[in-house]
């Protein structure tokens, strides 16, 4: 079926025409992607700031948290939609370089994760959060305007 998980199944025919057909190389993209996960919100909490104990706690729950272990040897694409949908999020808000191109490929992780599979889409209400949280706080400092918070989401939506 194209219009569901066509991403995971291409990356995964890509892995098996490379290493070969096995329940090892079957379940080798969600063993990445649950290692890719870890990183990424490690890298999120980083950006906000969190102290190390919290550091520390939070990286110790994710790794020996049960449903993120069982994920990670079952060969599911939900793994692979996680991945790539906290990596859109990481580029739309926390890196350093807000520009047009970071938006763009914000965009792009987060399109890929929806054709990984359309059960990330409920993750997706994290934007208009977002997007209503910047607009509070840009009122608040009365600094800046409402077109400059309103374009990249306009981006990342297209």
């Amino acid at each position: 079926v194209l219009f569901y998980g066509p991403v995971y199944f291409y990356i995964q025919l890509f892995i098996t025409n490379i290493i070969g057909w096995g329940i090892f190389e079957f379940r080798l993209l969600s063993l990445l992607c649950g290692f890719g996960i870890v990183t990424v919100i490690m890298l999120i909490a980083k950006s906000l700031s969190i102290k190390r104990g919290g550091f520390i706690t939070l990286f110790y729950i994710l790794i020996f948290d049960p449903e993120l272990n069982a994920n990670m040897h079952s060969a599911r694409m939900d793994s692979l939609a996680l991945l790539t949908f906290l990596l859109g999020i990481y580029v739309f808000f926390f890196s350093r370089l807000k520009s047009l191109p970071s938006a763009f490929l914000a965009g792009l992780f987060l399109a890929v994760s929806l054709l990984t599979t359309p059960r990330i889409g409920f993750l997706f209400l994290i934007l208009p959060v977002g997007f209503l949280i910047e607009l509070y706080t840009s009122q608040r400092k009365n600094s800046k305007k409402l077109q400059p918070k309103l374009f990249p989401y306009s981006i990342l939506i297209k």
